[in-house]
């Protein structure tokens, strides 16, 4: 009975999955991407990617690749089994040596490990369309094994700033049988 309970919250998942892909797409928010940005990357910020700029592109993001909660691969303790430093906490001997950020070690055979990058495209002046784009692999030294769209990520873009359409949007989904996030 439980592979059967299994099985149809799979093909239910991934019917969810596909409905909100299909709306967030070609969904186009009823604000300009100035007024859209900030909350992209608080979204992001949130979820533990902070997104940083890159390129000439005003409105586009990359993350670094983290694992799925947000941290750098390995870096839950240092080789002692003590707990690493938080991420963007200044490597050990601060301003002195060596600089960057501390990652811990690298995992070189478990954590799955993903980034993003977010354009947001102007329709117009008071329209913005935001594509998020996952990157993700199973570990450190695998290729990126999958390239996909993120609709969770568009669908809490949409709920944050528009609340109202997306309240529209899960009492279709619920028609279908389908319960959003």
């Amino acid at each position: 009975m439980s592979m059967l309970m299994f099985m149809l919250s799979a093909c239910a998942t991934s019917r969810l999955h596909q409905a909100l892909a299909q709306r967030t797409e070609s969904y186009v928010l009823a604000k300009g991407c100035p007024d859209v940005w900030p909350t992209v990357k608080q979204v992001l910020e949130d979820r533990r990617f902070p997104g940083f700029p890159k390129g000439d592109r005003p409105y586009h993001l990359e993350t670094a690749m983290l694992t799925e909660g947000g941290g750098a691969p390995g870096a839950e303790t240092t080789g002692g089994g003590r707990p690493a430093m938080g991420r963007g906490q200044p490597a050990s001997g601060g301003a002195r040596g060596g600089g960057g950020l501390r990652s811990g070690p690298v995992d070189h055979a478990g954590s799955t490990i993903m980034r993003f990058i977010v354009d947001g495209e102007v329709v117009d002046d008071t329209h913005c369309k935001v594509r998020v784009v996952r990157y993700q692999k199973d570990n450190i030294d695998a290729a990126e094994t999958d390239i996909d769209r993120d609709a969770e990520l568009e669908w809490e873009i949409i709920v944050r700033l528009e609340p109202e359409h997306a309240d529209a949007m899960r009492k279709e989904l619920a028609a279908q049988g389908l319960e959003a996030p």
